[in-house]
């Protein structure tokens, strides 16, 4: 169960005076951070926009999550408004910075974590936009975020991250040990590349190889032309595996704004078909600071029985190494998809624990309700038959409450 502790807003280092109408409050601090007072206030995401990309770029632990133009793409996905928390001294310099989406929630599931209605940082999201100089700056955010919260009914906070320490010092918030991801860690030199022992790697070259032989190239998208085509192999794939489809102007979104600024690149693979060149798979990577984000895939058949997905995944990570990346982060993966896993562990990755946190009144949420079920093997056979045009509106619906 929860732990259902109050805030403690008598802290000796801490004075807080919060305004909950129209959820706009200021929280200030008597505890220095670098010797200058600390504010905490509640904007929009263009206020400062050009001022949040700035502090993202300097500092040290930011990826790309962190970055204000995936949180301008979540709200252009459903035309929904976040609400960002962010912390600045008195000079107007950002320390930290906390964006919140809300969502709206299942129908019928609106008392679970991951269905539930919240403010999440940050949703349909691996990793979320958390950022901070400090401790001092984390706690001070993350109990301003539980004091909105608490103040919205039945509403959780959910936050997500690498570190397993963020409920240090606020006991209201609770950790729950989400799925692992998958990060391979990259050599100064592409030559140097290895992945796992001498047999594993053998095994991803042959198919690698496999894959040149039949004639399977890969090359960076041109136009949106090339994305609308990436898109239906998009779609092909995650009704496949039942995920719920983000809709076509997400993408758009994101491939007409981050690719010029070098934050996104779409990596095709085509066969030669009688005599035609044809996509058969494509992958989505999102790159910041140190890291290389594998984020979305599609494929179809011929993808996969040419191994042309192994040939785009050899080229990531090899041109990853050589523009000075030092990780390669394949994602997460869910406890009941050992395909999946058995794919991103080949490439000799190591696992890394992904931690959600969550703030709720409410008693009746449980770690239990982050289990997962193997699935449903007759509804799996009638949704991988569905039209594709069916499982696109479904999941576009479905992830509108998500």
């Amino acid at each position: 169960m929860l732990e259902m502790d109050k805030i403690d807003n008598k802290s000796e280092s801490r004075s807080t005076n919060l305004d909950y109408s129209g959820f706009q409050f200021e929280t200030r601090t008597t505890k220095p951070s670098q010797n200058l007072p600390l504010t905490i206030k509640e904007v929009n995401s263009s206020d400062i926009l050009s001022e949040w990309e700035c502090y993202v770029q300097k500092h040290p632990q930011a990826h790309f999550f962190c970055h204000p133009l995936w949180l301008k793409a979540l709200e252009n996905e459903y035309g929904l408004k976040a609400s960002v928390l962010v912390c600045q001294d008195s000079e107007n310099n950002i320390r930290g910075i906390l964006p919140l989406m809300p969502t709206r929630g299942l129908p019928f599931k609106s008392r679970e974590l991951i269905t539930g209605r919240r403010f999440s940082a940050l949703p349909r999201t691996p990793l979320g936009g958390f950022l901070f100089d400090d401790k001092t700056v984390q706690q001070m955010l993350i109990k301003a975020a539980i004091g909105k919260v608490s103040n919205n009914g039945n509403t959780y906070l959910q936050l997500k991250s690498y570190s397993s320490e963020l409920n240090e010092n606020v006991r209201s918030l609770t950790k729950i040990e989400w799925r692992p991801s998958f990060c391979l860690e990259l050599p100064e030199c592409p030559t140097q590349i290895r992945f796992g022992d001498k047999k594993r790697h053998h095994k991803v070259k042959w198919a690698v190889n496999k894959a040149v032989s039949l004639g399977v190239a890969v090359r960076e998208t041109e136009s949106e032309g090339d994305l609308k085509k990436w898109y239906k192999l998009y779609l092909e794939t995650v009704r496949w595996h039942m995920v719920a489809a983000r809709p076509y102007n997400f993408f758009k979104f994101l491939f007409d704004n981050l690719v010029p600024k070098g934050l996104m690149k779409i990596l095709l693979a085509e066969y030669e078909v009688e005599g035609e060149k044809k996509l058969i798979a494509g992958s989505v990577y999102l790159s910041f600071n140190d890291t290389v984000f594998y984020s979305y895939n599609g494929r179809n058949e011929i993808g996969l029985t040419t191994h042309a997905n192994d040939l785009i995944q050899w080229e990531a990570i090899h041109t990853a190494c050589k523009d000075g990346y030092k990780y390669y982060d394949m994602g997460e993966v869910s406890g009941c998809n050992a395909t999946l896993a058995q794919f991103k562990s080949k490439w000799g990755c190591d696992s890394k624990q992904i931690y959600h946190y969550y703030f709720s009144k409410d008693e009746y949420c449980s770690q239990n309700q982050l289990d997962e079920s193997n699935g449903n093997k007759l509804l799996e056979s009638v949704w991988r038959k569905l039209p594709l045009k069916v499982t696109q509106e479904i999941g576009v619906l479905t992830n509108r409450f998500l």
